[in-house]
Formats: structure tokens, sequence, C-alpha cells
């Protein structure tokens, strides 16, 4: 939201606000001060309002963000080695928006002639009960809202009508912007609205729509835009509408497509078939679903049965595991780490002196000189850098040390470059501050 955008909707709702007043309301709003009031924001802003007088009693706490970012049991698990990070830390789907960005290209419709975004709610829909899995139950269907909504981006890029622009971060690291074109498409009514949706928030990252989709507990638009879509072709009746109370459910009039899907990816799981880049991308949002806070293998079983889930899961872990890997500690999150921090601290932070330090300490450590941290050289980074006091919540000893700094190793080739190491560095300060 720009400065021109507050004004408008602010003088709508209180005429009698001068120019100095706005002014003082956006640069209270503007926590990371980069000129525009981002949705993260807003929400954090709307949040700190009293049911007093509505004037803001301090600064954000962002309770939230906090508990996520900074739940010490979390970061343990993250830290140990066991594959938890993606899903221990970044609460909006980080995993999902890896697999949305792999795949550019794939058939507008299935041989079932259904948009991706339908299969996956056939292979979430229970046949025998009519119902979707934790569909309304407080947030619990998140994952299930934020896989579809991945599906449906994959099939706008399907139809290029959309593509990732990578821009700048304010600290370090880049995020992708959404860019549409060539108009709505007419093929899907589910996809024409998430097109038309896009269009009004030219600006918002493609994490920041994930977190706009999240925690709509069965009343996120595209979801009930596809169940209508797949209701209006005769594929389902809606027996339950929801709410927050209540869980829906519809019948399957038409078995076959679902059939047909789960043996086609059954078949590409088995070796069967070889693996088309549409079976895996659905695979791929099942298994990032499933694992998601609970580790659930609610999809799984769906595809394979339970008595079949546990051995055949493994092969879609191999199947998938380029597609589901959470490229280390994501830009974006650490630039939200470091928006909680004092003013003053963001500005050293992105200050020149800050750089070289790092740049310095970097080249210190790099005793092979070749510009990047090896294996060897990991440990010894993490034992120079981190506070004792920081090492000793984590519990990090033995092989966690070089666990923990290869979170920032975006790139996945076993070692830290310049840049990588920065942003370790950042994280660090950030703990020491916020935890």
């Amino acid at each position: 939201m720009t400065r021109a955008e507050l004004k408008a909707v602010m003088t709508k709702l209180n005429p009698s606000l001068d120019n100095e007043g706005l002014e003082g309301l956006f640069n209270e709003m503007d926590q990371n001060k980069n000129g525009v009031i981002e949705y993260t924001e807003f929400v954090d802003f709307v949040c700190q309002l009293t049911e007093g007088d509505g004037e803001p009693s301090g600064p954000p706490a962002r309770a939230e963000t906090r508990g996520t970012l900074l739940d010490i049991d979390k970061w343990r698990a993250a830290v140990s080695g066991n594959g938890a990070w993606a899903f221990a830390c970044d609460q909006e789907a980080s995993a999902i928006r890896n697999i949305v960005r792999e795949f550019p290209e794939i058939d507008f419709q299935s041989a079932e002639g259904l948009t991706l975004a339908e299969e996956f709610v056939l292979v979430w829909l229970d046949e025998i009960t009519g119902q979707l899995a934790e569909y309304s139950y407080f947030g619990s269907d998140e994952p299930y809202h934020n896989a579809l909504f991945g599906a449906c981006l994959i099939g706008l890029k399907a139809r290029g009508r959309l593509q990732f622009v990578e821009r700048k971060c304010h600290f370090t690291g880049t995020w992708f912007k959404l860019q549409l074109s060539g108009g709505p498409p007419d093929d899907s009514k589910a996809l024409q609205a998430v097109y038309e949706e896009l269009s009004t928030q030219p600006d918002t990252s493609l994490k920041m729509w994930f977190e706009q989709k999240s925690g709509k507990w069965g009343n996120d638009t595209t979801t009930q835009a596809v169940l209508s879509g797949l209701v209006t072709r005769g594929v389902l009746e809606e027996i339950c509408a929801s709410d927050a109370n209540k869980q829906a459910s519809f019948k399957l009039l038409d078995p076959a497509p679902k059939k047909s899907i789960i043996e086609r990816l059954r078949k590409v799981t088995c070796g069967e078939v070889e693996a088309d880049s549409r079976s895996l991308a659905l695979l791929a949002l099942c298994r990032t679903a499933d694992q998601r806070d609970t580790a659930t293998n609610q999809l799984m079983e769906s595809i394979f049965g339970k008595e079949k889930c546990s051995a055949m899961t493994p092969k879609v872990d191999e199947l998938v595991r380029e597609l589901c890997s959470f490229k280390g500690v994501g830009a974006e999150e650490l630039n939200r780490m470091i928006d909680m921090l004092p003013g003053s601290m963001q500005q050293h932070l992105a200050s020149e002196e800050f750089w070289g330090i790092a740049l310095a300490k970097f080249k210190e450590l790099d005793v092979q000189g070749n510009g990047k941290l090896d294996p060897e050289e990991l440990a010894q980074a993490v034992s120079s850098c981190m506070s004792e006091s920081i090492v000793t919540k984590l519990a990090i000893k033995g092989p966690s040390l070089q666990s923990i700094i290869l979170l920032f190793d975006t790139n996945q080739d076993g070692s830290l470059q310049e840049e990588e190491f920065v942003g370790f560095l950042m994280w660090c300060k950030a703990m020491e501050a916020l935890a």
C-alpha cells in the first residue's frame, strides 16, 4: 500500500485527518521503512489497536511470527538434521512455493480432463465419507488450501499467464513477484478467478499470497471455486456446505476420474510407467501437504491405501526429493526476522560497515582461499559466530554445528558462499536480540 492508497482509504474513514497525521500513521505502519505498507505490517498495526481510543499501543509485537521463528523446540528439530526445517520455520508453505516455481511446463488438463487443482481435490476427497480431511477445522486445513492454491498457480504458468520475477530483498537475498500476462484463461472458472484475484495486488510477493490464503478454515475462495467447478461439471454433488464449526461433504457422482488419477499415480510411483511432470507435481503437492505440522499421511493413504502407504511413501519421497527440498533459510524469512529488530539494528545490518565486517570474517574463516566455506570450515564458523547463549538454548554440539550453518546453504552445494555466510551472521544477530 502506497502513501496515496493509504490516504485514499483513511480520508474516507476520517475526513478530518490532515497530511501530518497521515504521514505519522504511514511511518508508524511502515516498520521496515521501505516506503510501502506491506500486508504483514498492516495486520500487525491493526492487531495493536486498543479497544478503547483506537490509537497504537506501542510498537507491534508480531507475536505470531515471533512464536514461529523463535520456537526453540522447532529450531532444535531443524538443527538436528532430521529434515524438518521447511515445516518447522516457514509456516507459509515454503516447500510448496518451491514446487510452484519448478513446474513451468505441464499439460493444460490431465487425461481425465481436469486441472491440477481439481485432481488435488479428488485425491483429498474421501469417497466413502464425502469429506475433505481437516476441512474447516480451525486452521488445520491450511496445508491443503496452500497446496491447492499452488496447483492453481502451476495451472496459470502452464497456460502462459503467470511467471515469477526476482526482486532484491531489503537486507539480503531475493523475493518473487508474480507477473501476469495474456488475460484470464477461459477454460477454467477457478483459474480465471485466481488470475483476477492476483491482478488486484500486482506488487504482492508469492510468499505473501500464501500468507493470505492461510487459516481460512474452509472458506478460502480459491478452494471454493475449484469445488464449485467440480460440482458444476457433475463430478461432485455438494451435500453440506461448511463454516468454521462443521465439515463440508461432497458426494462423488463420477468415480471414474478419481480412480484413473489414483491408478496413474500408483504406476508412476512403482516405476511401471514413466514419471510425467504432471503426476510428479501432484505427488509433490500431496506429499508436502501431508508433512506440514502434524506429519499425517492422509493424502498418501488416499492414493495407496492404509496398508501400502508406509511402503510406498519412501518411493514418493525419492521421486519428489528435489522438488520438495527446502533451499536453506529463505531470504524472505530472514528479512522478516530482521524486520522485528529495533530500527537502529536494522540499519546496522544493512550498512556497508556490517557487510565489511561480515566479509572480513568470511575471508578469515576461508582458510583454503577458494571463496567458500567447505565442510571442514563450517563448524569453526558456527563456534566463532554464535553466542554461547544461543548455542546452549539450541543444544548445538557435534554434528549439529555443521547442520545449523548448512541451513543457510541456499544452493545446497555443501558449502557457504559470501552472501550465504552474511545471511547466517544476520540470523545470529537476530537470534541474539530476539530469543
